[in-house]
């Protein structure tokens, strides 16, 4: 009988081999446990994901500070960030760390937005001044820190005299330089401050005194006064570059009203006009207020549903940048009174004088300097910029 020689193989393989079902059991039951294990920690996760709250969003801010002349002013300009309402933040400073919140806000709103001022009286200039906000639900956050180390300087200078050094706090600048102190001016905050809250006296003789070889600086204390007519002859305009600028003018909702980028305004002087005075430096205007005036608001081509006002008052303005500026306005005298003409550095009048002298189309100069300050009620106008012509008893002078 011939016998299969791979049966006994295959019959011995088929012997030594032995299945437990438990093992396929053992296998399943650890695969079902491994994703259960899986599962719950991504439930575990889940949860504590889904319970935590929102994270708080906390303000953005820039700001600059500075003091006034004798350091009893401190103010924080906003640069810069969010806007921020009173009573949700609070300044300390290194020299009261009780926090304060006894500010001022500079267009008298309670709201510190771009452009507006923080201005708190102080015992002495801080070193150091910071930002804490308090309204989220977190507690107290300071946002933002800075040094206070710039002050006004205390500078008296006549128009014909040489222009003194301008100190900051580390460095004394070159004031016969108009760049220079167009840098120095338009970077100092306190500088602005004092410009925007007291007279465009404080710091326009300086920085006249720097552009008085290319400018015209005008003051007369008796019988002396803006042009005026019926029939919009002079007017003062310009155009609206940047954001945060504001004007406050009665009959306007809101009051200061925001100004969009683009709108132009124009003011013009009327029969009954009075009182015009305008500050800048720059591509900023500081200050823009008269009485009795007619006021033109438009966005380009687009007539604001609130203008024209006619016969009104405008309280302030704060002009972040400008361009195209327009100006007709004419200065003319009408009498005897202490008179100063100073044309291109040249002293034309010093002293009591009885010439007419007419200063027409009145314009900043070259570095953006326009002061001007024409009171009415006591006859005295303050010029400081350029014009078209000047001329003194019909003769020309420029």
């Amino acid at each position: 009988m011939t016998s299969d020689p791979l049966a006994g193989r295959t019959h011995g393989r088929s012997e030594n081999v032995k299945c437990d079902p438990q093992a396929a059991v053992s296998e399943i039951i650890g695969a079902i446990l491994m994703i259960s294990l899986v599962v719950a920690a991504v439930a575990i996760v889940a949860v504590v994901l889904m319970s935590q709250s929102t994270p708080e969003q906390v303000p953005n801010i820039n700001f600059m500070t500075g003091t006034n002349s004798d350091g009893t002013k401190l103010y924080l300009y906003h640069n810069g960030g969010d806007t921020l309402r009173r009573g949700q933040f609070a300044v300390v400073t290194d020299t009261d760390p009780a926090p304060r919140t006894d500010y001022e806000i500079s267009d008298g709103s309670d709201e510190w937005s771009l452009g507006t001022n923080l201005i708190l009286t102080v015992a002495s200039p801080p070193s150091r001044v910071s930002v804490v906000y308090s309204g989220g639900k977190t507690g107290s956050t300071v946002l933002k820190s800075g040094s206070s180390s710039i002050a006004v300087p205390k500078v008296t200078i006549r128009p014909d005299t040489t222009p003194a050094p301008v100190q900051s706090s580390s460095e004394y600048i070159d004031a016969s330089d108009p760049q220079n102190v167009v840098v120095y001016i338009l970077s100092n905050t306190s500088l602005i401050a004092d410009a925007l809250n007291q007279s465009p006296s404080t710091v326009g003789p300086t920085i006249a005194s720097a552009v008085g070889t290319n400018a015209i600086n005008f003051y007369k204390g008796d019988k002396v006064s803006l042009t005026t007519d019926g029939s919009h002859t002079y007017y003062f305009t310009f155009n609206v570059t940047k954001p945060g600028s504001s004007i406050s003018i009665d009959g306007y909702t809101p009051n200061p009203k925001p100004l969009l980028v683009g709108d132009q305004i124009t003011i013009f002087l009327w029969a009954s006009s009075k009182n015009f005075k305008t500050f800048g430096l720059g591509d900023q205007l500081w200050e823009v207020s008269a009485d009795g005036v007619d006021v033109s608001l438009s966005h380009f081509t687009t007539p604001d549903a609130q203008s024209p006002q006619t016969n009104t008052k405008v309280n302030h303005a704060w002009i972040t940048g400008y361009q195209d500026l327009g100006s007709t306005l004419r200065i003319a005298t009408s009498g005897a009174g202490q008179t100063s003409l100073v044309v291109n550095g040249t002293v034309r009048i010093n002293g009591d004088d009885s010439s007419s002298v007419i200063i027409s189309n009145i314009r900043p100069v070259g570095v953006g300097l326009f002061v001007l300050e024409a009171d009415n009620n006591a006859q005295i106008v303050y010029f400081v910029g350029n014009a078209q012509s000047v001329t003194r008893d019909g003769a020309p002078v420029v």
